[in-house]
């Protein structure tokens, strides 16, 4: 029996074959890349809710008060010279491994040139090279309001003590008026004090700054003061006389930002309007919140 040769495939079928590649690859590589930025938001959505486990214990022993904000040097640091006494440094004694800190989708890092300097000046990402281990920025901000340091949030308006040293300090839990709606902490790109403050929580992120640019495809993951976690739909945009700011896509869900909607700073207890994205001195945070989803005021970058 004569057997038979191989046939050799046309230049035609050997098309045929890479163009049904070329499409199988088109439809699977975003499917792929969906699901590992599926994954990675998982993972920070588990690292928000562990973490809220220890806000609460802190809270815990600490009468039902949130973590302070604190300008004033502490000693101790990788290196020996101290450092600034962020909120999350007074939690991290509840969390014991600083990864917890990290989201998998911030990626900035610092250039850790010197430990010796850990001020805000020479530390622009709010990494800490004195505390942080890891050389990656953290991920997470505390929740003080729709506009910081106005005391709408879980840190009331500044002191200043007797040595000049300014201390924010934290709000007792108790005053929350919806515990299951008042967002404590989550997804962040801010710098070096780590706010979600709808002025502070793109702080490193330039003018103009994207929606579409948001990590998690803008659904950024909070924990709640009641103690849940869930992710919310955020936008970017630019704020008139400000610049950049972020709000959640939800009227309603902004109103997360207020520990009471109907709280109002008293006059001159903080910066605003100038510097803030406000448009009095003296708004209830519900009329703060109702500035960022008025067209004339706030322009959403898409």
């Amino acid at each position: 029996m004569r057997s038979r040769k191989a046939q050799a495939f046309t230049l035609i079928e050997l098309l045929v074959v890479i163009a049904i590649i070329a499409i199988l690859a088109a439809i699977l590589f975003p499917v792929f890349a969906q699901a590992k930025e599926a994954a990675k938001r998982t993972a920070c959505l588990s690292n928000v809710k562990n973490l809220g486990l220890a806000f609460f214990m802190y809270a815990g022993d600490n009468d039902d008060n949130t973590p302070i904000q604190s300008y004033e040097k502490s000693p101790g640091g990788l290196d020996g010279t101290g450092h600034y006494d962020y909120w999350y440094l007074n939690m991290d004694t509840y969390v014991k491994d600083w990864n917890m800190w990290l989201c998998p989708d911030r990626t900035d890092s610092f250039s850790a040139t010197s430990y010796a300097n850990d001020t805000a000046a020479n530390d622009p990402y709010g990494c800490f090279d004195n505390v942080n281990p890891t050389g990656k920025c953290l991920g997470y901000g505390l929740e003080d309001g729709i506009a910081s340091d106005a005391g709408f949030g879980l840190l009331q308006t500044s002191t200043v003590d007797a040595n000049g040293v300014t201390l924010r300090p934290g709000r007792s839990t108790t005053e929350v008026v919806a515990p299951a709606n008042m967002v404590a902490f989550g997804d962040s790109w801010d710098s070096p004090s780590m706010s979600v403050a709808m002025d502070n929580i793109l702080s490193t992120r330039p003018d103009g700054f994207p929606t579409s640019g948001l990590r998690h495809a803008g659904h950024w993951n909070f924990v709640f003061v009641d103690g849940h976690a869930h992710n919310i739909v955020m936008q970017s945009g630019e704020y008139a006389g400000f610049g950049r700011v972020a709000r959640p896509a939800n009227p309603n869900d902004a109103l997360g930002w207020c520990y009471d909607p109907n709280y109002a700073p008293a006059a001159g207890t903080w910066g605003g309007p100038n510097g803030y994205p406000a448009q009095s001195t003296t708004p209830t945070c519900s009329q703060e919140v109702a500035t960022f989803y008025d067209p004339n005021i706030f322009t959403l970058n898409p």
